[in-house]
């Protein structure tokens, strides 16, 4: 059901978005002797669960997997492998994945656009071995895009160079697997009381509202992070147009319209902002998507926040998708420094403008 019903999903026709039949299924992974993981959870820790009652953790206990409530899945068959199918090279020590994993790790908290090129070679010299510690890698770029939003165009530029140098790898295929299965958990709506049962474990004491709020926020903070990623995924052609139209825009156009809920609203407001100039070069444009929201916006039920992200929508579109005030994105060193000498004459000139203006209102003097 949902996005996996009648085509796979975000994975598409066959179960990828290029509809090529894969062999890699990463579901039934979980249960095989290829297990992603326990650390590669698309929730993110309790803290990060409060919009997600279907999210699923990458645990195995007993041949069994669990979910995120402790509820048990019957395992699947193990994965079946075909010839063409990509090979682990060789079995490495969980000491040897965890190097690899920190040295990865430590490289994109460095990576910047200015030191992209390099930064990007060290990441593509360390070997990719087995599944495990491809799937590792996947992880630990994925949770950098979630995090840092306002770099999602640089992660997915990553994630598109990667995609091209290890074409002979599940990389891709891992990686909009946690992509879906993120955009599939976050829009499952609001559970605050499952959120509240979630913190609380085997505690006798309630949760705090502060608790429960601050949970409530990295949740959202998680779910528009992912949004993003999306967006400039199917910017960089990581994701096929129908995905975009039919699975996600129509899916949250579709729940938009029946439940008016302020943070679905915002999700497809921001999607429809990083795809649009995109979507819009076709013939089958993002016209109908708008004009939907601005009836829906007419909604007095409607947050008046809301209604004014569909308007902000509706103008930026009209304005050719060119914002008219700056979005914050990852820049260059030479573009930070550029700015900052706009920004410090900006000031200079507003000083003077108030000196000059001060000098004439006194020139005359007082009454006396």
């Amino acid at each position: 059901g949902g996005f996996m019903g009648g085509g796979g999903g975000f994975m598409g026709a066959g179960g990828s978005f290029d509809g090529v039949k894969s062999d890699f299924d990463l579901n039934k992974a979980r249960s095989g002797h290829r297990v992603p993981p326990a650390s590669f959870s698309t929730a993110a820790g309790a803290a990060a669960g409060g919009m997600r009652k279907s999210s699923m953790r990458f645990e195995t206990r007993g041949g069994m997997n669990s979910d995120a409530r402790g509820s048990m899945v019957a395992a699947v068959d193990p994965l079946v492998t075909s010839e063409s199918g990509w090979k682990p090279r060789k079995v490495e020590s969980e000491d040897e994945i965890t190097r690899k994993v920190k040295e990865v790790r430590l490289i994109l908290n460095k990576l910047t656009l200015e030191k992209f090129d390099k930064l990007y070679s060290q990441i593509i010299e360390i070997e990719v071995s087995n599944e495990k510690v491809l799937s590792e890698i996947v992880h630990e770029v994925f949770e950098k895009a979630l995090g840092e939003p306002a770099f999602a165009s640089m992660y997915a530029q990553l994630c598109h160079k990667m995609s091209e140098d290890l074409k002979d790898t599940e990389f891709r295929r891992i990686l909009l697997k946690a992509v879906q299965e993120e955009f599939e958990a976050s829009t499952q709506g609001e559970d605050e009381a499952y959120l509240s049962q979630h913190l609380k474990g085997s505690s006798t004491e309630a949760v705090s509202k502060e608790a429960l709020e601050e949970a409530m926020s990295k949740a959202k903070r998680r779910m528009l992070g992912n949004i993003r990623f999306i967006g400039e995924l199917f910017v960089k052609s990581l994701i096929k147009e129908k995905i975009i139209r039919e699975r996600c825009v129509g899916k949250l156009l579709e729940r938009a319209k029946a439940q008016k809920e302020e943070d679905v609203i915002e999700c497809l407001c921001k999607l429809l902002s990083t795809t649009g100039k995109k979507l819009d070069e076709k013939k089958d444009n993002t016209s109908a998507y708008v004009q939907q929201l601005l009836v829906l916006s007419k909604d007095s039920s409607l947050p008046s926040r809301s209604r004014f992200m569909i308007q902000d929508l509706a103008d930026l579109r009209a304005n050719k998708w060119v914002p008219r005030r700056k979005v914050t994105e990852a820049k260059t060193i030479a573009e930070i420094h550029e700015d900052a000498k706009k920004e410090e004459a900006a000031k200079l000139q507003a000083a003077a403008d108030v000196s000059r203006s001060a000098s004439s209102r006194g020139g005359g003097g007082g009454r006396g």
